[in-house]
């Protein structure tokens, strides 16, 4: 009688608390609305017009807003293709909130002290630290050879994506360091600096209030003094802020570009670290969403206005093109969305001539938009680590993305010993040696087995002792120079088998 009576009353209360659990994962009457809409033009219009813009594809637009919303676009003819109710998911666990994200990251710097130096660049409105990562093989050196390239997250608070995928980067260097070449070439001779988060005080403010109002938030967090909060980030930098209708001069816009350029502290940290480290030749700005790859400019649609050099043009073409066929996204130009200005990446190049991208994340329509459920991480992170690296080894120097470059020789290696068909005991060092050749340096050595790595080297000595079992194995050599060309050696065939165990006669000794 019991057994019968307990699953009752768990479905009694399961049906009497699903409207609180709908209520607060949805926002009330809100709705994500798609319209098929070509025309750029027309997109920067509906965004000039002051609708609260989700993203956008080249065919289509995607807008935020309330039954009222929806009535107006169907009064004005729009072609609508979808309307979503605005839901929060239930499963965000595994996101970083802002002190999990820094206790992450002094936890790298402590873990990795030899190649990383964690410091804050700024404090946020409310106080928060912007803490940023540089990784390197002489983190707490400048090397006037090396060139670096930034990569930031965070700076829209309902994007954080943005900010795992920042922590991803961070991790898969440091943690392959030593154990796998391209890892260990790349630290060795860029310069790279990772923040994770532009935006905590958004973030927090989007975390904090979805549980019971899902903010859908934004901008920072500024009081405007007149009611309303925030500023839009990216449009807040001083490269033709304001200019072009690509943001908002209203208080309560989502895109409100501040009282001035560079009016928020956020955006004064990020440019006064920029300015203060010249060697920076690229940038990576993290954003969700739409799978895409955009270059400058965005407050324009012209592909080639006077501000811009016809060759970093091609550059910025030929690495876009690049990156988005090592991630499945597509590369264009940021103004083909819609216009934007006081954007970062038009200041970026504008005026520091830093190649500068920005990378819009999964998922590729609104649905599920800003917030995927925390189980895609992984997988959507993972999926951009091939392409995260092609644009770190670019920052030495980006022209190599057309063919260039200064250094476009790769280095050429052979495995001296051991040989072809050698004899090999297992359990026995094997003692492996290499001839390499380059137009500069080979930095790094790295040893595969059946193409798995096994050993690095990247001092003066590129020669390796590796231990086997019995078994046969197929021995391969990368080489990698500065600019991280590489190239692979010839196999040999390894024919690994048991030790011999020789026995020596004992010799019986008389006594006397």
């Amino acid at each position: 009688m019991t057994k019968q009576i307990i699953p009752a009353i768990l479905l009694l209360l399961a049906l009497m608390l699903l409207p609180t659990l709908l209520a607060r994962a949805q926002a009330p009457d809100q709705f994500l609305i798609t319209l098929a809409m070509p025309d750029k033009r027309e997109r920067t219009a509906l965004l000039q017009e002051g609708f609260e813009v989700w993203g956008a594809t080249t065919d289509s637009i995607t807008v935020a807003g309330d039954r009222e919303t929806l009535r107006a676009l169907q009064k004005r003819g729009e072609q609508i293709t979808a309307v979503t109710p605005l839901a929060f998911p239930p499963d965000f666990d595994d996101y970083h909130d802002y002190a999990e994200m820094v206790s992450e990251l002094h936890g790298l710097a402590a873990t990795y002290p030899d190649i990383t130096h964690l410091q804050s660049i700024g404090q946020s409105h409310q106080g928060r630290e912007l803490w940023m990562l540089r990784i390197t093989d002489r983190p707490h050196e400048i090397e006037a050879d090396e060139k670096g390239i930034l990569i930031y997250g965070g700076t829209h608070a309902r994007e954080h994506l943005s900010i795992e995928q920042a922590l991803f980067l961070a991790n898969d260097l440091v943690q392959n360091y030593g154990v796998e070449g391209e890892a260990t070439n790349l630290i060795d001779n860029r310069d790279i600096w990772i923040l994770p988060n532009l935006n905590p005080d958004g973030s927090e403010y989007d975390i904090d209030q979805w549980h019971s109002q899902p903010p859908y938030w934004r901008k920072n967090r500024r009081d405007n003094q007149d009611g309303t909060w925030g500023v839009d980030l990216n449009r807040n930098f001083g490269y033709r802020w304001g200019c072009c209708g690509g943001s908002s001069s209203y208080t309560g816009s989502n895109t409100y570009r501040g009282p001035a350029p560079f009016s928020e502290p956020e955006s004064q940290a990020l440019r006064d670290f920029v300015i203060a480290h010249p060697r920076l030749t690229m940038s990576f700005s993290l954003h969700t969403y739409g799978e895409l790859i955009l270059y400058p400019y965005g407050y324009t649609y012209l592909d080639l206005p006077p501000d811009m050099e016809a060759d970093d043009l091609q550059i910025f073409r030929a690495m876009s093109s690049k990156i988005a066929s090592l991630n499945g996204y597509t590369a264009q130009q940021a103004s083909d969305l819609y216009v934007v200005d006081g954007e970062h990446t038009d200041w970026f190049y504008g005026e520091r001539r830093i190649y500068a991208v920005t990378w819009e994340l999964y998922p590729s329509s609104s649905n599920p938009g800003f917030y995927p459920p925390d189980d895609i991480i992984p997988a959507q992170t993972e999926r951009n680590r091939a392409a995260l690296r092609y644009g770190v080894s670019l920052a030495d120097d980006p022209a190599k993305s057309v063919g260039e470059g200064a250094d476009m020789t790769p280095p050429a290696i052979q495995i001296l010993t051991p040989d072809q068909g050698e004899q090999i005991f297992a359990d026995v060092p094997i003692h492996v040696t290499v001839i390499i050749t380059d137009n500069v340096d080979v930095t790094t050595v790295e040893y595969l087995i059946d193409d798995k790595p096994i050993a690095v080297r990247n001092g003066d000595d590129f020669s390796a002792a590796l231990t086997l079992t019995s078994g046969t194995y197929e021995l391969t050599a990368r080489a990698f120079d500065a600019a991280h060309w590489q190239s692979l050696s010839d196999p040999v065939q390894l024919d690994v088998i048991p030790a011999q165990t020789i026995y020596l006669p004992l010799w019986r000794r008389e006594t006397p």
